[in-house]
């Protein structure tokens, strides 16, 4: 396994990390993960937001020793930032959530298996038993008989929270998925496609090798020998409508450990998750893949944790690129983040140890940003002043 140093150099950036893995993947596998829906404009302003804030370093303190110990639910981790929810992840790399899954359990920061992941839930909570969250979507069919079933098993393999994302209402209308025929169930073996991936042969092989990937989660609810595309294809058809705040309390009322609400732009719908049970607060706007005049997480953030009042957990996904956005996250309010995208294309980019080398790099720069600003713990760079804003 090449060390953090021998990789640095040739990735010192996510942003490289991305170019890299553009040169692995097919370019309809990097329409998926880094496309959003509509124009993709809310996926911009996601980024766009960071760029506008800026923080400002207080100098004349002596040596800082940064500690980036987060504590969750009761829970220490080692860094104020976690693996986000991904579907589909072994479009990517075979196997993806199992790497990362790994990565997230040796830096011991949280891992957030998606409903819609290439790996099962039992897999995944061996893999990295103490940092384990499930991330819960609404299948309302049968009075929601999978939903509670995906409960259950999330309890029995002890995931540490569980993640209920509201912002799906309504399948995403995603165009370059649409032309792609990524909306159906999975990529389709059009003569386009078919050329796309003869130019990526070692992304073809690893398909080869290891079968295109499917919803797995979702097998035991399809008749013996489901294939991929099976399994794709029903959660496509089974994940309808967001959660009610009523349906949130029958959660909560089974539900053992933190519960989590994911996808809150508003504060009154935080002040209703609250009310509901929830113990924590994820300001999302799913990376700009649902709803493409939504405003930017970051935005939004401020007027979510007053709200929370510290009555809940207040998190953010959504458009962060590296150390210097949680660091940004953090002095806005957030009191820990995920990443989903950048994961990606290090896994795309570096292959086994691509979650290892990103996790150290966003370690770096965010002690980096750090002692920059004179802060030596994540409650102290809750406090930095953040700087007049300006036009990106």
């Amino acid at each position: 396994m090449r060390s953090f140093e021998a990789l640095e150099p040739l990735y010192p950036t996510t942003q490289d990390l991305h170019r890299a893995a553009l040169r692995h993947i097919p370019r309809f596998v990097a329409a998926y993960i880094d496309g959003g829906s509509g124009a993709d404009a809310a996926a911009a302003r996601n980024r766009h937001a960071f760029d506008r804030v800026t923080l400002v370093p207080r100098y004349g303190r002596g040596g800082v020793v940064p500690s980036l110990e987060t504590v969750l639910f009761g829970q220490a981790y080692t860094a104020p930032f976690g693996v986000a929810p991904m579907g589909l992840g072994a479009l990517v790399r075979p196997r993806l959530e199992e790497r990362l899954a790994r990565a997230a359990q040796a830096a011991k920061i949280p891992y957030v298996l998606s409903a819609a992941a290439s790996a099962d839930i039992e897999t995944v909570a061996r893999l990295a038993p103490d940092v384990f969250w499930f991330q819960l979507f609404g299948l309302p069919r049968d009075d929601h008989r999978v939903t509670l079933d995906l409960v259950r098993r999330a309890d029995i393999a002890g995931a540490r929270v569980l993640v209920l994302t509201v912002d799906t209402p309504v399948q995403a209308r995603r165009p370059k998925d649409i032309r792609n025929r990524l909306a159906t169930a999975g990529f389709e073996r059009r003569p386009a496609i078919l050329a796309d991936i003869l130019c990526r042969p070692s992304w073809a092989a690893e398909m080869l090798r290891h079968g295109r990937p499917g919803c797995e989660i979702f097998r035991r609810y399809l008749p013996k020998g489901a294939s991929a595309a099976d399994l794709t294809a029903f959660a496509r058809a089974e994940i309808e409508g967001g959660f009610t705040w009523d349906f949130v309390r029958r959660i909560r009322d089974v539900w053992p450990r933190a519960l989590v609400v994911k996808g809150v732009l508003h504060g009154r719908d935080a002040i209703e998750a609250i009310g509901a049970g929830a113990d924590g607060i994820i300001v999302s706007n799913h990376g700009g893949r649902t709803f493409d005049a939504a405003p930017p997480s970051l935005d939004c953030l401020p007027e979510i944790a007053a709200a929370c009042d510290g009555k809940a957990a207040v998190m953010l996904d959504s458009g962060l690129r590296g150390g210097l956005d949680i660091a940004r996250a953090l002095a806005s309010g957030a009191a820990t983040t995920f990443l989903g995208r950048p994961f990606l294309h290090a896994a795309a980019a570096i292959g086994e140890e691509g979650g290892d080398y990103l996790i150290r790099l966003l370690q770096t720069e965010l002690r980096h940003s750090m002692i920059q600003l004179g802060t030596s713990t994540i409650e102290e760079l809750a406090s930095v002043e953040r700087g007049r804003a300006y036009q990106a």
